[in-house]
């Protein structure tokens, strides 16, 4: 009887054992952390894509240094320089200062540097972007973005991008939380009645604010448009270390602050930053 009691016990302890090295299930820090980083990411491509333009349009053929007046009436230092063969600009450094300005709702700080082999709008051309001591909402972003364009389709003002985040790092304000990730995605740039938006689809993989590893796939191309500052539709499949794949959910198009995570057919909501 009692090597039966014990053998009853060997087994409840290897049973109890099992389940403690097992992770919480039930929990939605990576897809809160990737919808911060990716929100960080995207903001800054919304200001290289601005000034790019803008530099591109008005500038080219003329080198100089100029500031401009921004929303908080506090000024943006840029410089920028031209090709060889002044057919393009491959240098912007942009200084935000340590003040901040506004940019789409959000408080920025900082230096921008941007390195170009062609112009924009040029099959092949590939844009890098660096981070320079920059904080979006006293976020600290760094990491290293590439894009390398490799379609136009010049009647309907799409064009394709291969983009790549190395070293992407977003630590919070208080230095207490910090994600790291990697990406390497594809962004469909389109213009449908006057909007323009971006398609974004690829793969992901980092560490979590709680030291967890995750991957993560497309499961439904990201949405982001010009009228609205965060992603508004779309499927990510997220997949933390020793948990289950999950599922975050940005919706229906509508922009807003709601997304929601799905983990074993149970929805769970979070909110956009």
């Amino acid at each position: 009887m009692k090597s039966v009691q014990k053998l009853l016990l060997s087994l409840l302890t290897v049973g109890f054992s099992l389940l403690s090295c097992k992770k919480e299930n039930i929990n939605t820090i990576t897809s809160e952390d990737i919808q911060l980083a990716d929100a960080a990411f995207n903001h800054i491509e919304s200001i290289v894509n601005t000034e790019v333009d803008k530099l591109e349009q008005e500038h080219l053929g003329v080198g100089a240094s100029y500031s401009y007046l921004a929303d908080t009436d506090s000024f943006i230092n840029i410089m920028f320089s031209l090709s060889s063969n002044n057919e393009y600009i491959d240098t912007i450094w942009i200084n935000y200062g340590t003040d901040g300005c506004e940019w789409r709702g959000r408080i920025i700080k900082g230096k921008v540097l941007i390195t170009q082999d062609g112009k924009r709008s040029t099959i092949g051309t590939t844009t890098k972007v660096e981070l320079n001591d920059f904080f979006i909402d006293d976020y600290k972003v760094e990491g290293i973005k590439t894009v390398e364009k490799t379609a136009i389709e010049f009647s309907l003002g799409n064009s394709i991008d291969h983009v790549l985040v190395t070293g992407g790092q977003l630590t919070s304000p208080d230095k207490t939380q910090t994600i790291q990730w990697n990406s390497d995605r594809i962004h469909k740039n389109d213009l449908v009645d006057g909007e323009s938006f971006v398609l974004i689809e690829g793969s992901i993989n980092g560490v979590n604010t709680e030291g967890t590893a995750f991957t993560i796939t497309t499961g439904k191309p990201l949405k982001f448009n010009s009228s609205c500052t965060r992603i508004v539709e779309g499927e990510l499949k997220v997949t933390p270390s020793e948990m289950s794949t999950r599922t975050l959910d940005y919706g229906d198009g509508t922009c807003d602050l709601k997304a929601t995570v799905n983990i074993d057919d149970k929805e769970y909501d979070i909110i956009l930053w």
